[in-house]
């Protein structure tokens, strides 16, 4: 039961920013995202969200009496690393959980014998020496010890990291994407409108004939800077044919109706996965 709950209390460090218009710059990995997650405002929090109730739902009392008596101060740090399968199953990296009071690491240490996560990856991470992890990670538990109880300080994280990373309010709009609102449907929005771009213009004749897969999987990303226009882009995927063509298909992106952050329009971005077969 313990290891189940601590199995769950996952999430990753987001990165938020823009990068101007140069080949040379590597954008940040994107948060790893709980399904359903991916077009969210704040992906940590919408993960956190479903982390903590998969949790909870495998900790009996006794766990969390255990956990509280090991614990002198009032909030405690989970800190771990995950990483996925092919498939996007998650697993704990085979190094141990660990529990921190400020700087101190707590005796309670928990080894990484787990079954998989409830929920699989939305989005990819960067590999890492040939290897897909995830970055490691910190979760923030408050010590109830009246109610007997560990409650998630997501809550509080959320409304720090959105005002630190000027997350806006309302995500770019893209022209075809009028109907829209909500930043989670706009987001959605704009990939779709991505993918039927790429889809359409994809030049499926040269890339069989330059050795690509028939299955192509792409992973983008896409800057605006706060006039709409459309900044830097990265391109994930191994064949050089693939990764030319999408920069091409790019340059007929159209000029957005740019993020705001409280009416002020702002530099924002997208990260998405294409998937679609030539």
């Amino acid at each position: 039961m313990k290891k189940q709950f601590l199995a769950v209390l996952l999430i990753s460090l987001s990165t938020f920013g823009f990068a101007q218009k140069d080949k040379q710059f590597r954008p940040p990995p994107q948060p790893v995202a709980a399904k359903g997650c991916e077009y969210a405002r704040d992906i940590i929090r919408c993960t956190s969200d479903k982390i903590y109730k998969a949790a909870f739902q495998n900790l009996s009392s006794e766990n969390i009496q255990e956990i509280i008596n090991a614990a002198e101060k009032d909030t405690l740090k989970v800190s771990t690393k995950l990483r996925f399968t092919s498939k996007r199953n998650l697993y704990l990296h085979r190094t141990s959980i660990r529990f921190y009071e400020g700087f101190l690491r707590l005796d309670a240490r928990i080894n990484s014998n787990v079954p998989r996560l409830p929920f699989t990856v939305g989005h990819y991470a960067w590999l890492h020496e040939g290897n897909k992890y995830a970055s490691s990670f910190n979760f923030r538990l408050l010590v109830d010890r009246e109610q007997k109880t560990l409650l998630p300080l997501y809550d509080f994280d959320s409304e720090k990291r959105t005002k630190k990373k000027k997350v806006p309010n309302q995500f770019m709009q893209h022209p075809k994407c009028s109907a829209f609102s909500e930043y989670e449907s706009l987001n959605k929005c704009f990939h779709e409108e991505v993918k039927k771009l790429i889809v359409s213009n994809f030049n499926s004749q040269a890339a069989k004939k330059a050795g690509v897969p028939e299955i192509v999987e792409v992973f983008i990303y896409i800057g605006y800077n706060e006039k709409g226009k459309r900044g830097g882009i990265d391109i994930s995927h191994k064949h050089p044919f693939v990764v030319r063509e999408i920069e091409r298909i790019l340059e007929l992106l159209p000029n957005v109706k740019p993020a705001t952050l409280h009416g002020t329009p702002r530099s924002w971005y997208g990260f998405y996965e294409i998937k679609f077969k030539i």
